[in-house]
């Protein structure tokens, strides 16, 4: 399918009625089927319509972990352990196991590479990140709970990994040595004690 879309994409580009291949992506099928028969169909205000509810939310830099069935957003105050240990962050456990590595904060899967032993701090991982689980340690989201893909590939690679860690990709930076256990959800500053 994808290898037919771009094709398409290709010909209303070559034909003026797109400005880019992958805008066929913002078509809904009917649309598409309609275009190939209607040549004097417009698709730029078509594709302008499908992306207006993503401008709306654009600016919007992260999205609330919780929200209840009234609209107020929640926000849980985490606290360390019962000692209040500054070097400990505490998440949700997803995937059980105890590790220690060098963080490596990613925003997009591939953006930098993750050497094996790493751990993988990211806000959220979905498919297109699987690749990248091969070489990591253990993982660290700040968006997700044990059904969300990072948590599923985790357990199936047998690596340790905890979520729901607000602002993980800022309180953490490259080359911090952490170790990770899945199973308490916990995430602690070695380098920092």
């Amino acid at each position: 399918f994808r290898r037919r879309a771009l094709k398409l994409g290709r010909e209303f580009v070559r034909q003026g009625r797109l400005d880019s291949v992958e805008q066929i992506f913002n078509l809904s099928m009917a649309e598409i089927s309609k275009a190939q028969t209607d040549v004097d169909m417009e698709l730029r205000p078509l594709v302008e319509a499908h992306l207006q509810p993503y401008r709306i939310v654009e600016h919007v830099q992260t999205w609330p972990l919780l929200i209840d069935s009234r609209g107020k957003i929640l926000r849980e105050n985490r606290r360390t352990t019962d000692s209040q240990d500054p070097n400990v962050l505490l998440a949700d456990p997803v995937a059980p196991g105890k590790i220690r590595g060098k963080a490596k904060v990613l925003k997009s899967p591939y953006e930098k590479p993750v050497f094996s032993g790493e751990v993988l701090v990211a806000r959220f991982t979905e498919p297109s990140w699987t690749p990248i689980f091969i070489n990591a340690s253990a993982v660290v989201m700040e968006v997700g709970g044990p059904l969300q893909h990072g948590a599923i590939i985790a357990r199936e690679y047998g690596i340790p990994c905890v979520s729901g860690l607000e602002n993980a990709t800022s309180l953490i930076s490259d080359g911090d040595v952490l170790e990770v256990d899945g199973s308490l959800g916990a995430v602690r500053f070695v380098d920092k004690e």
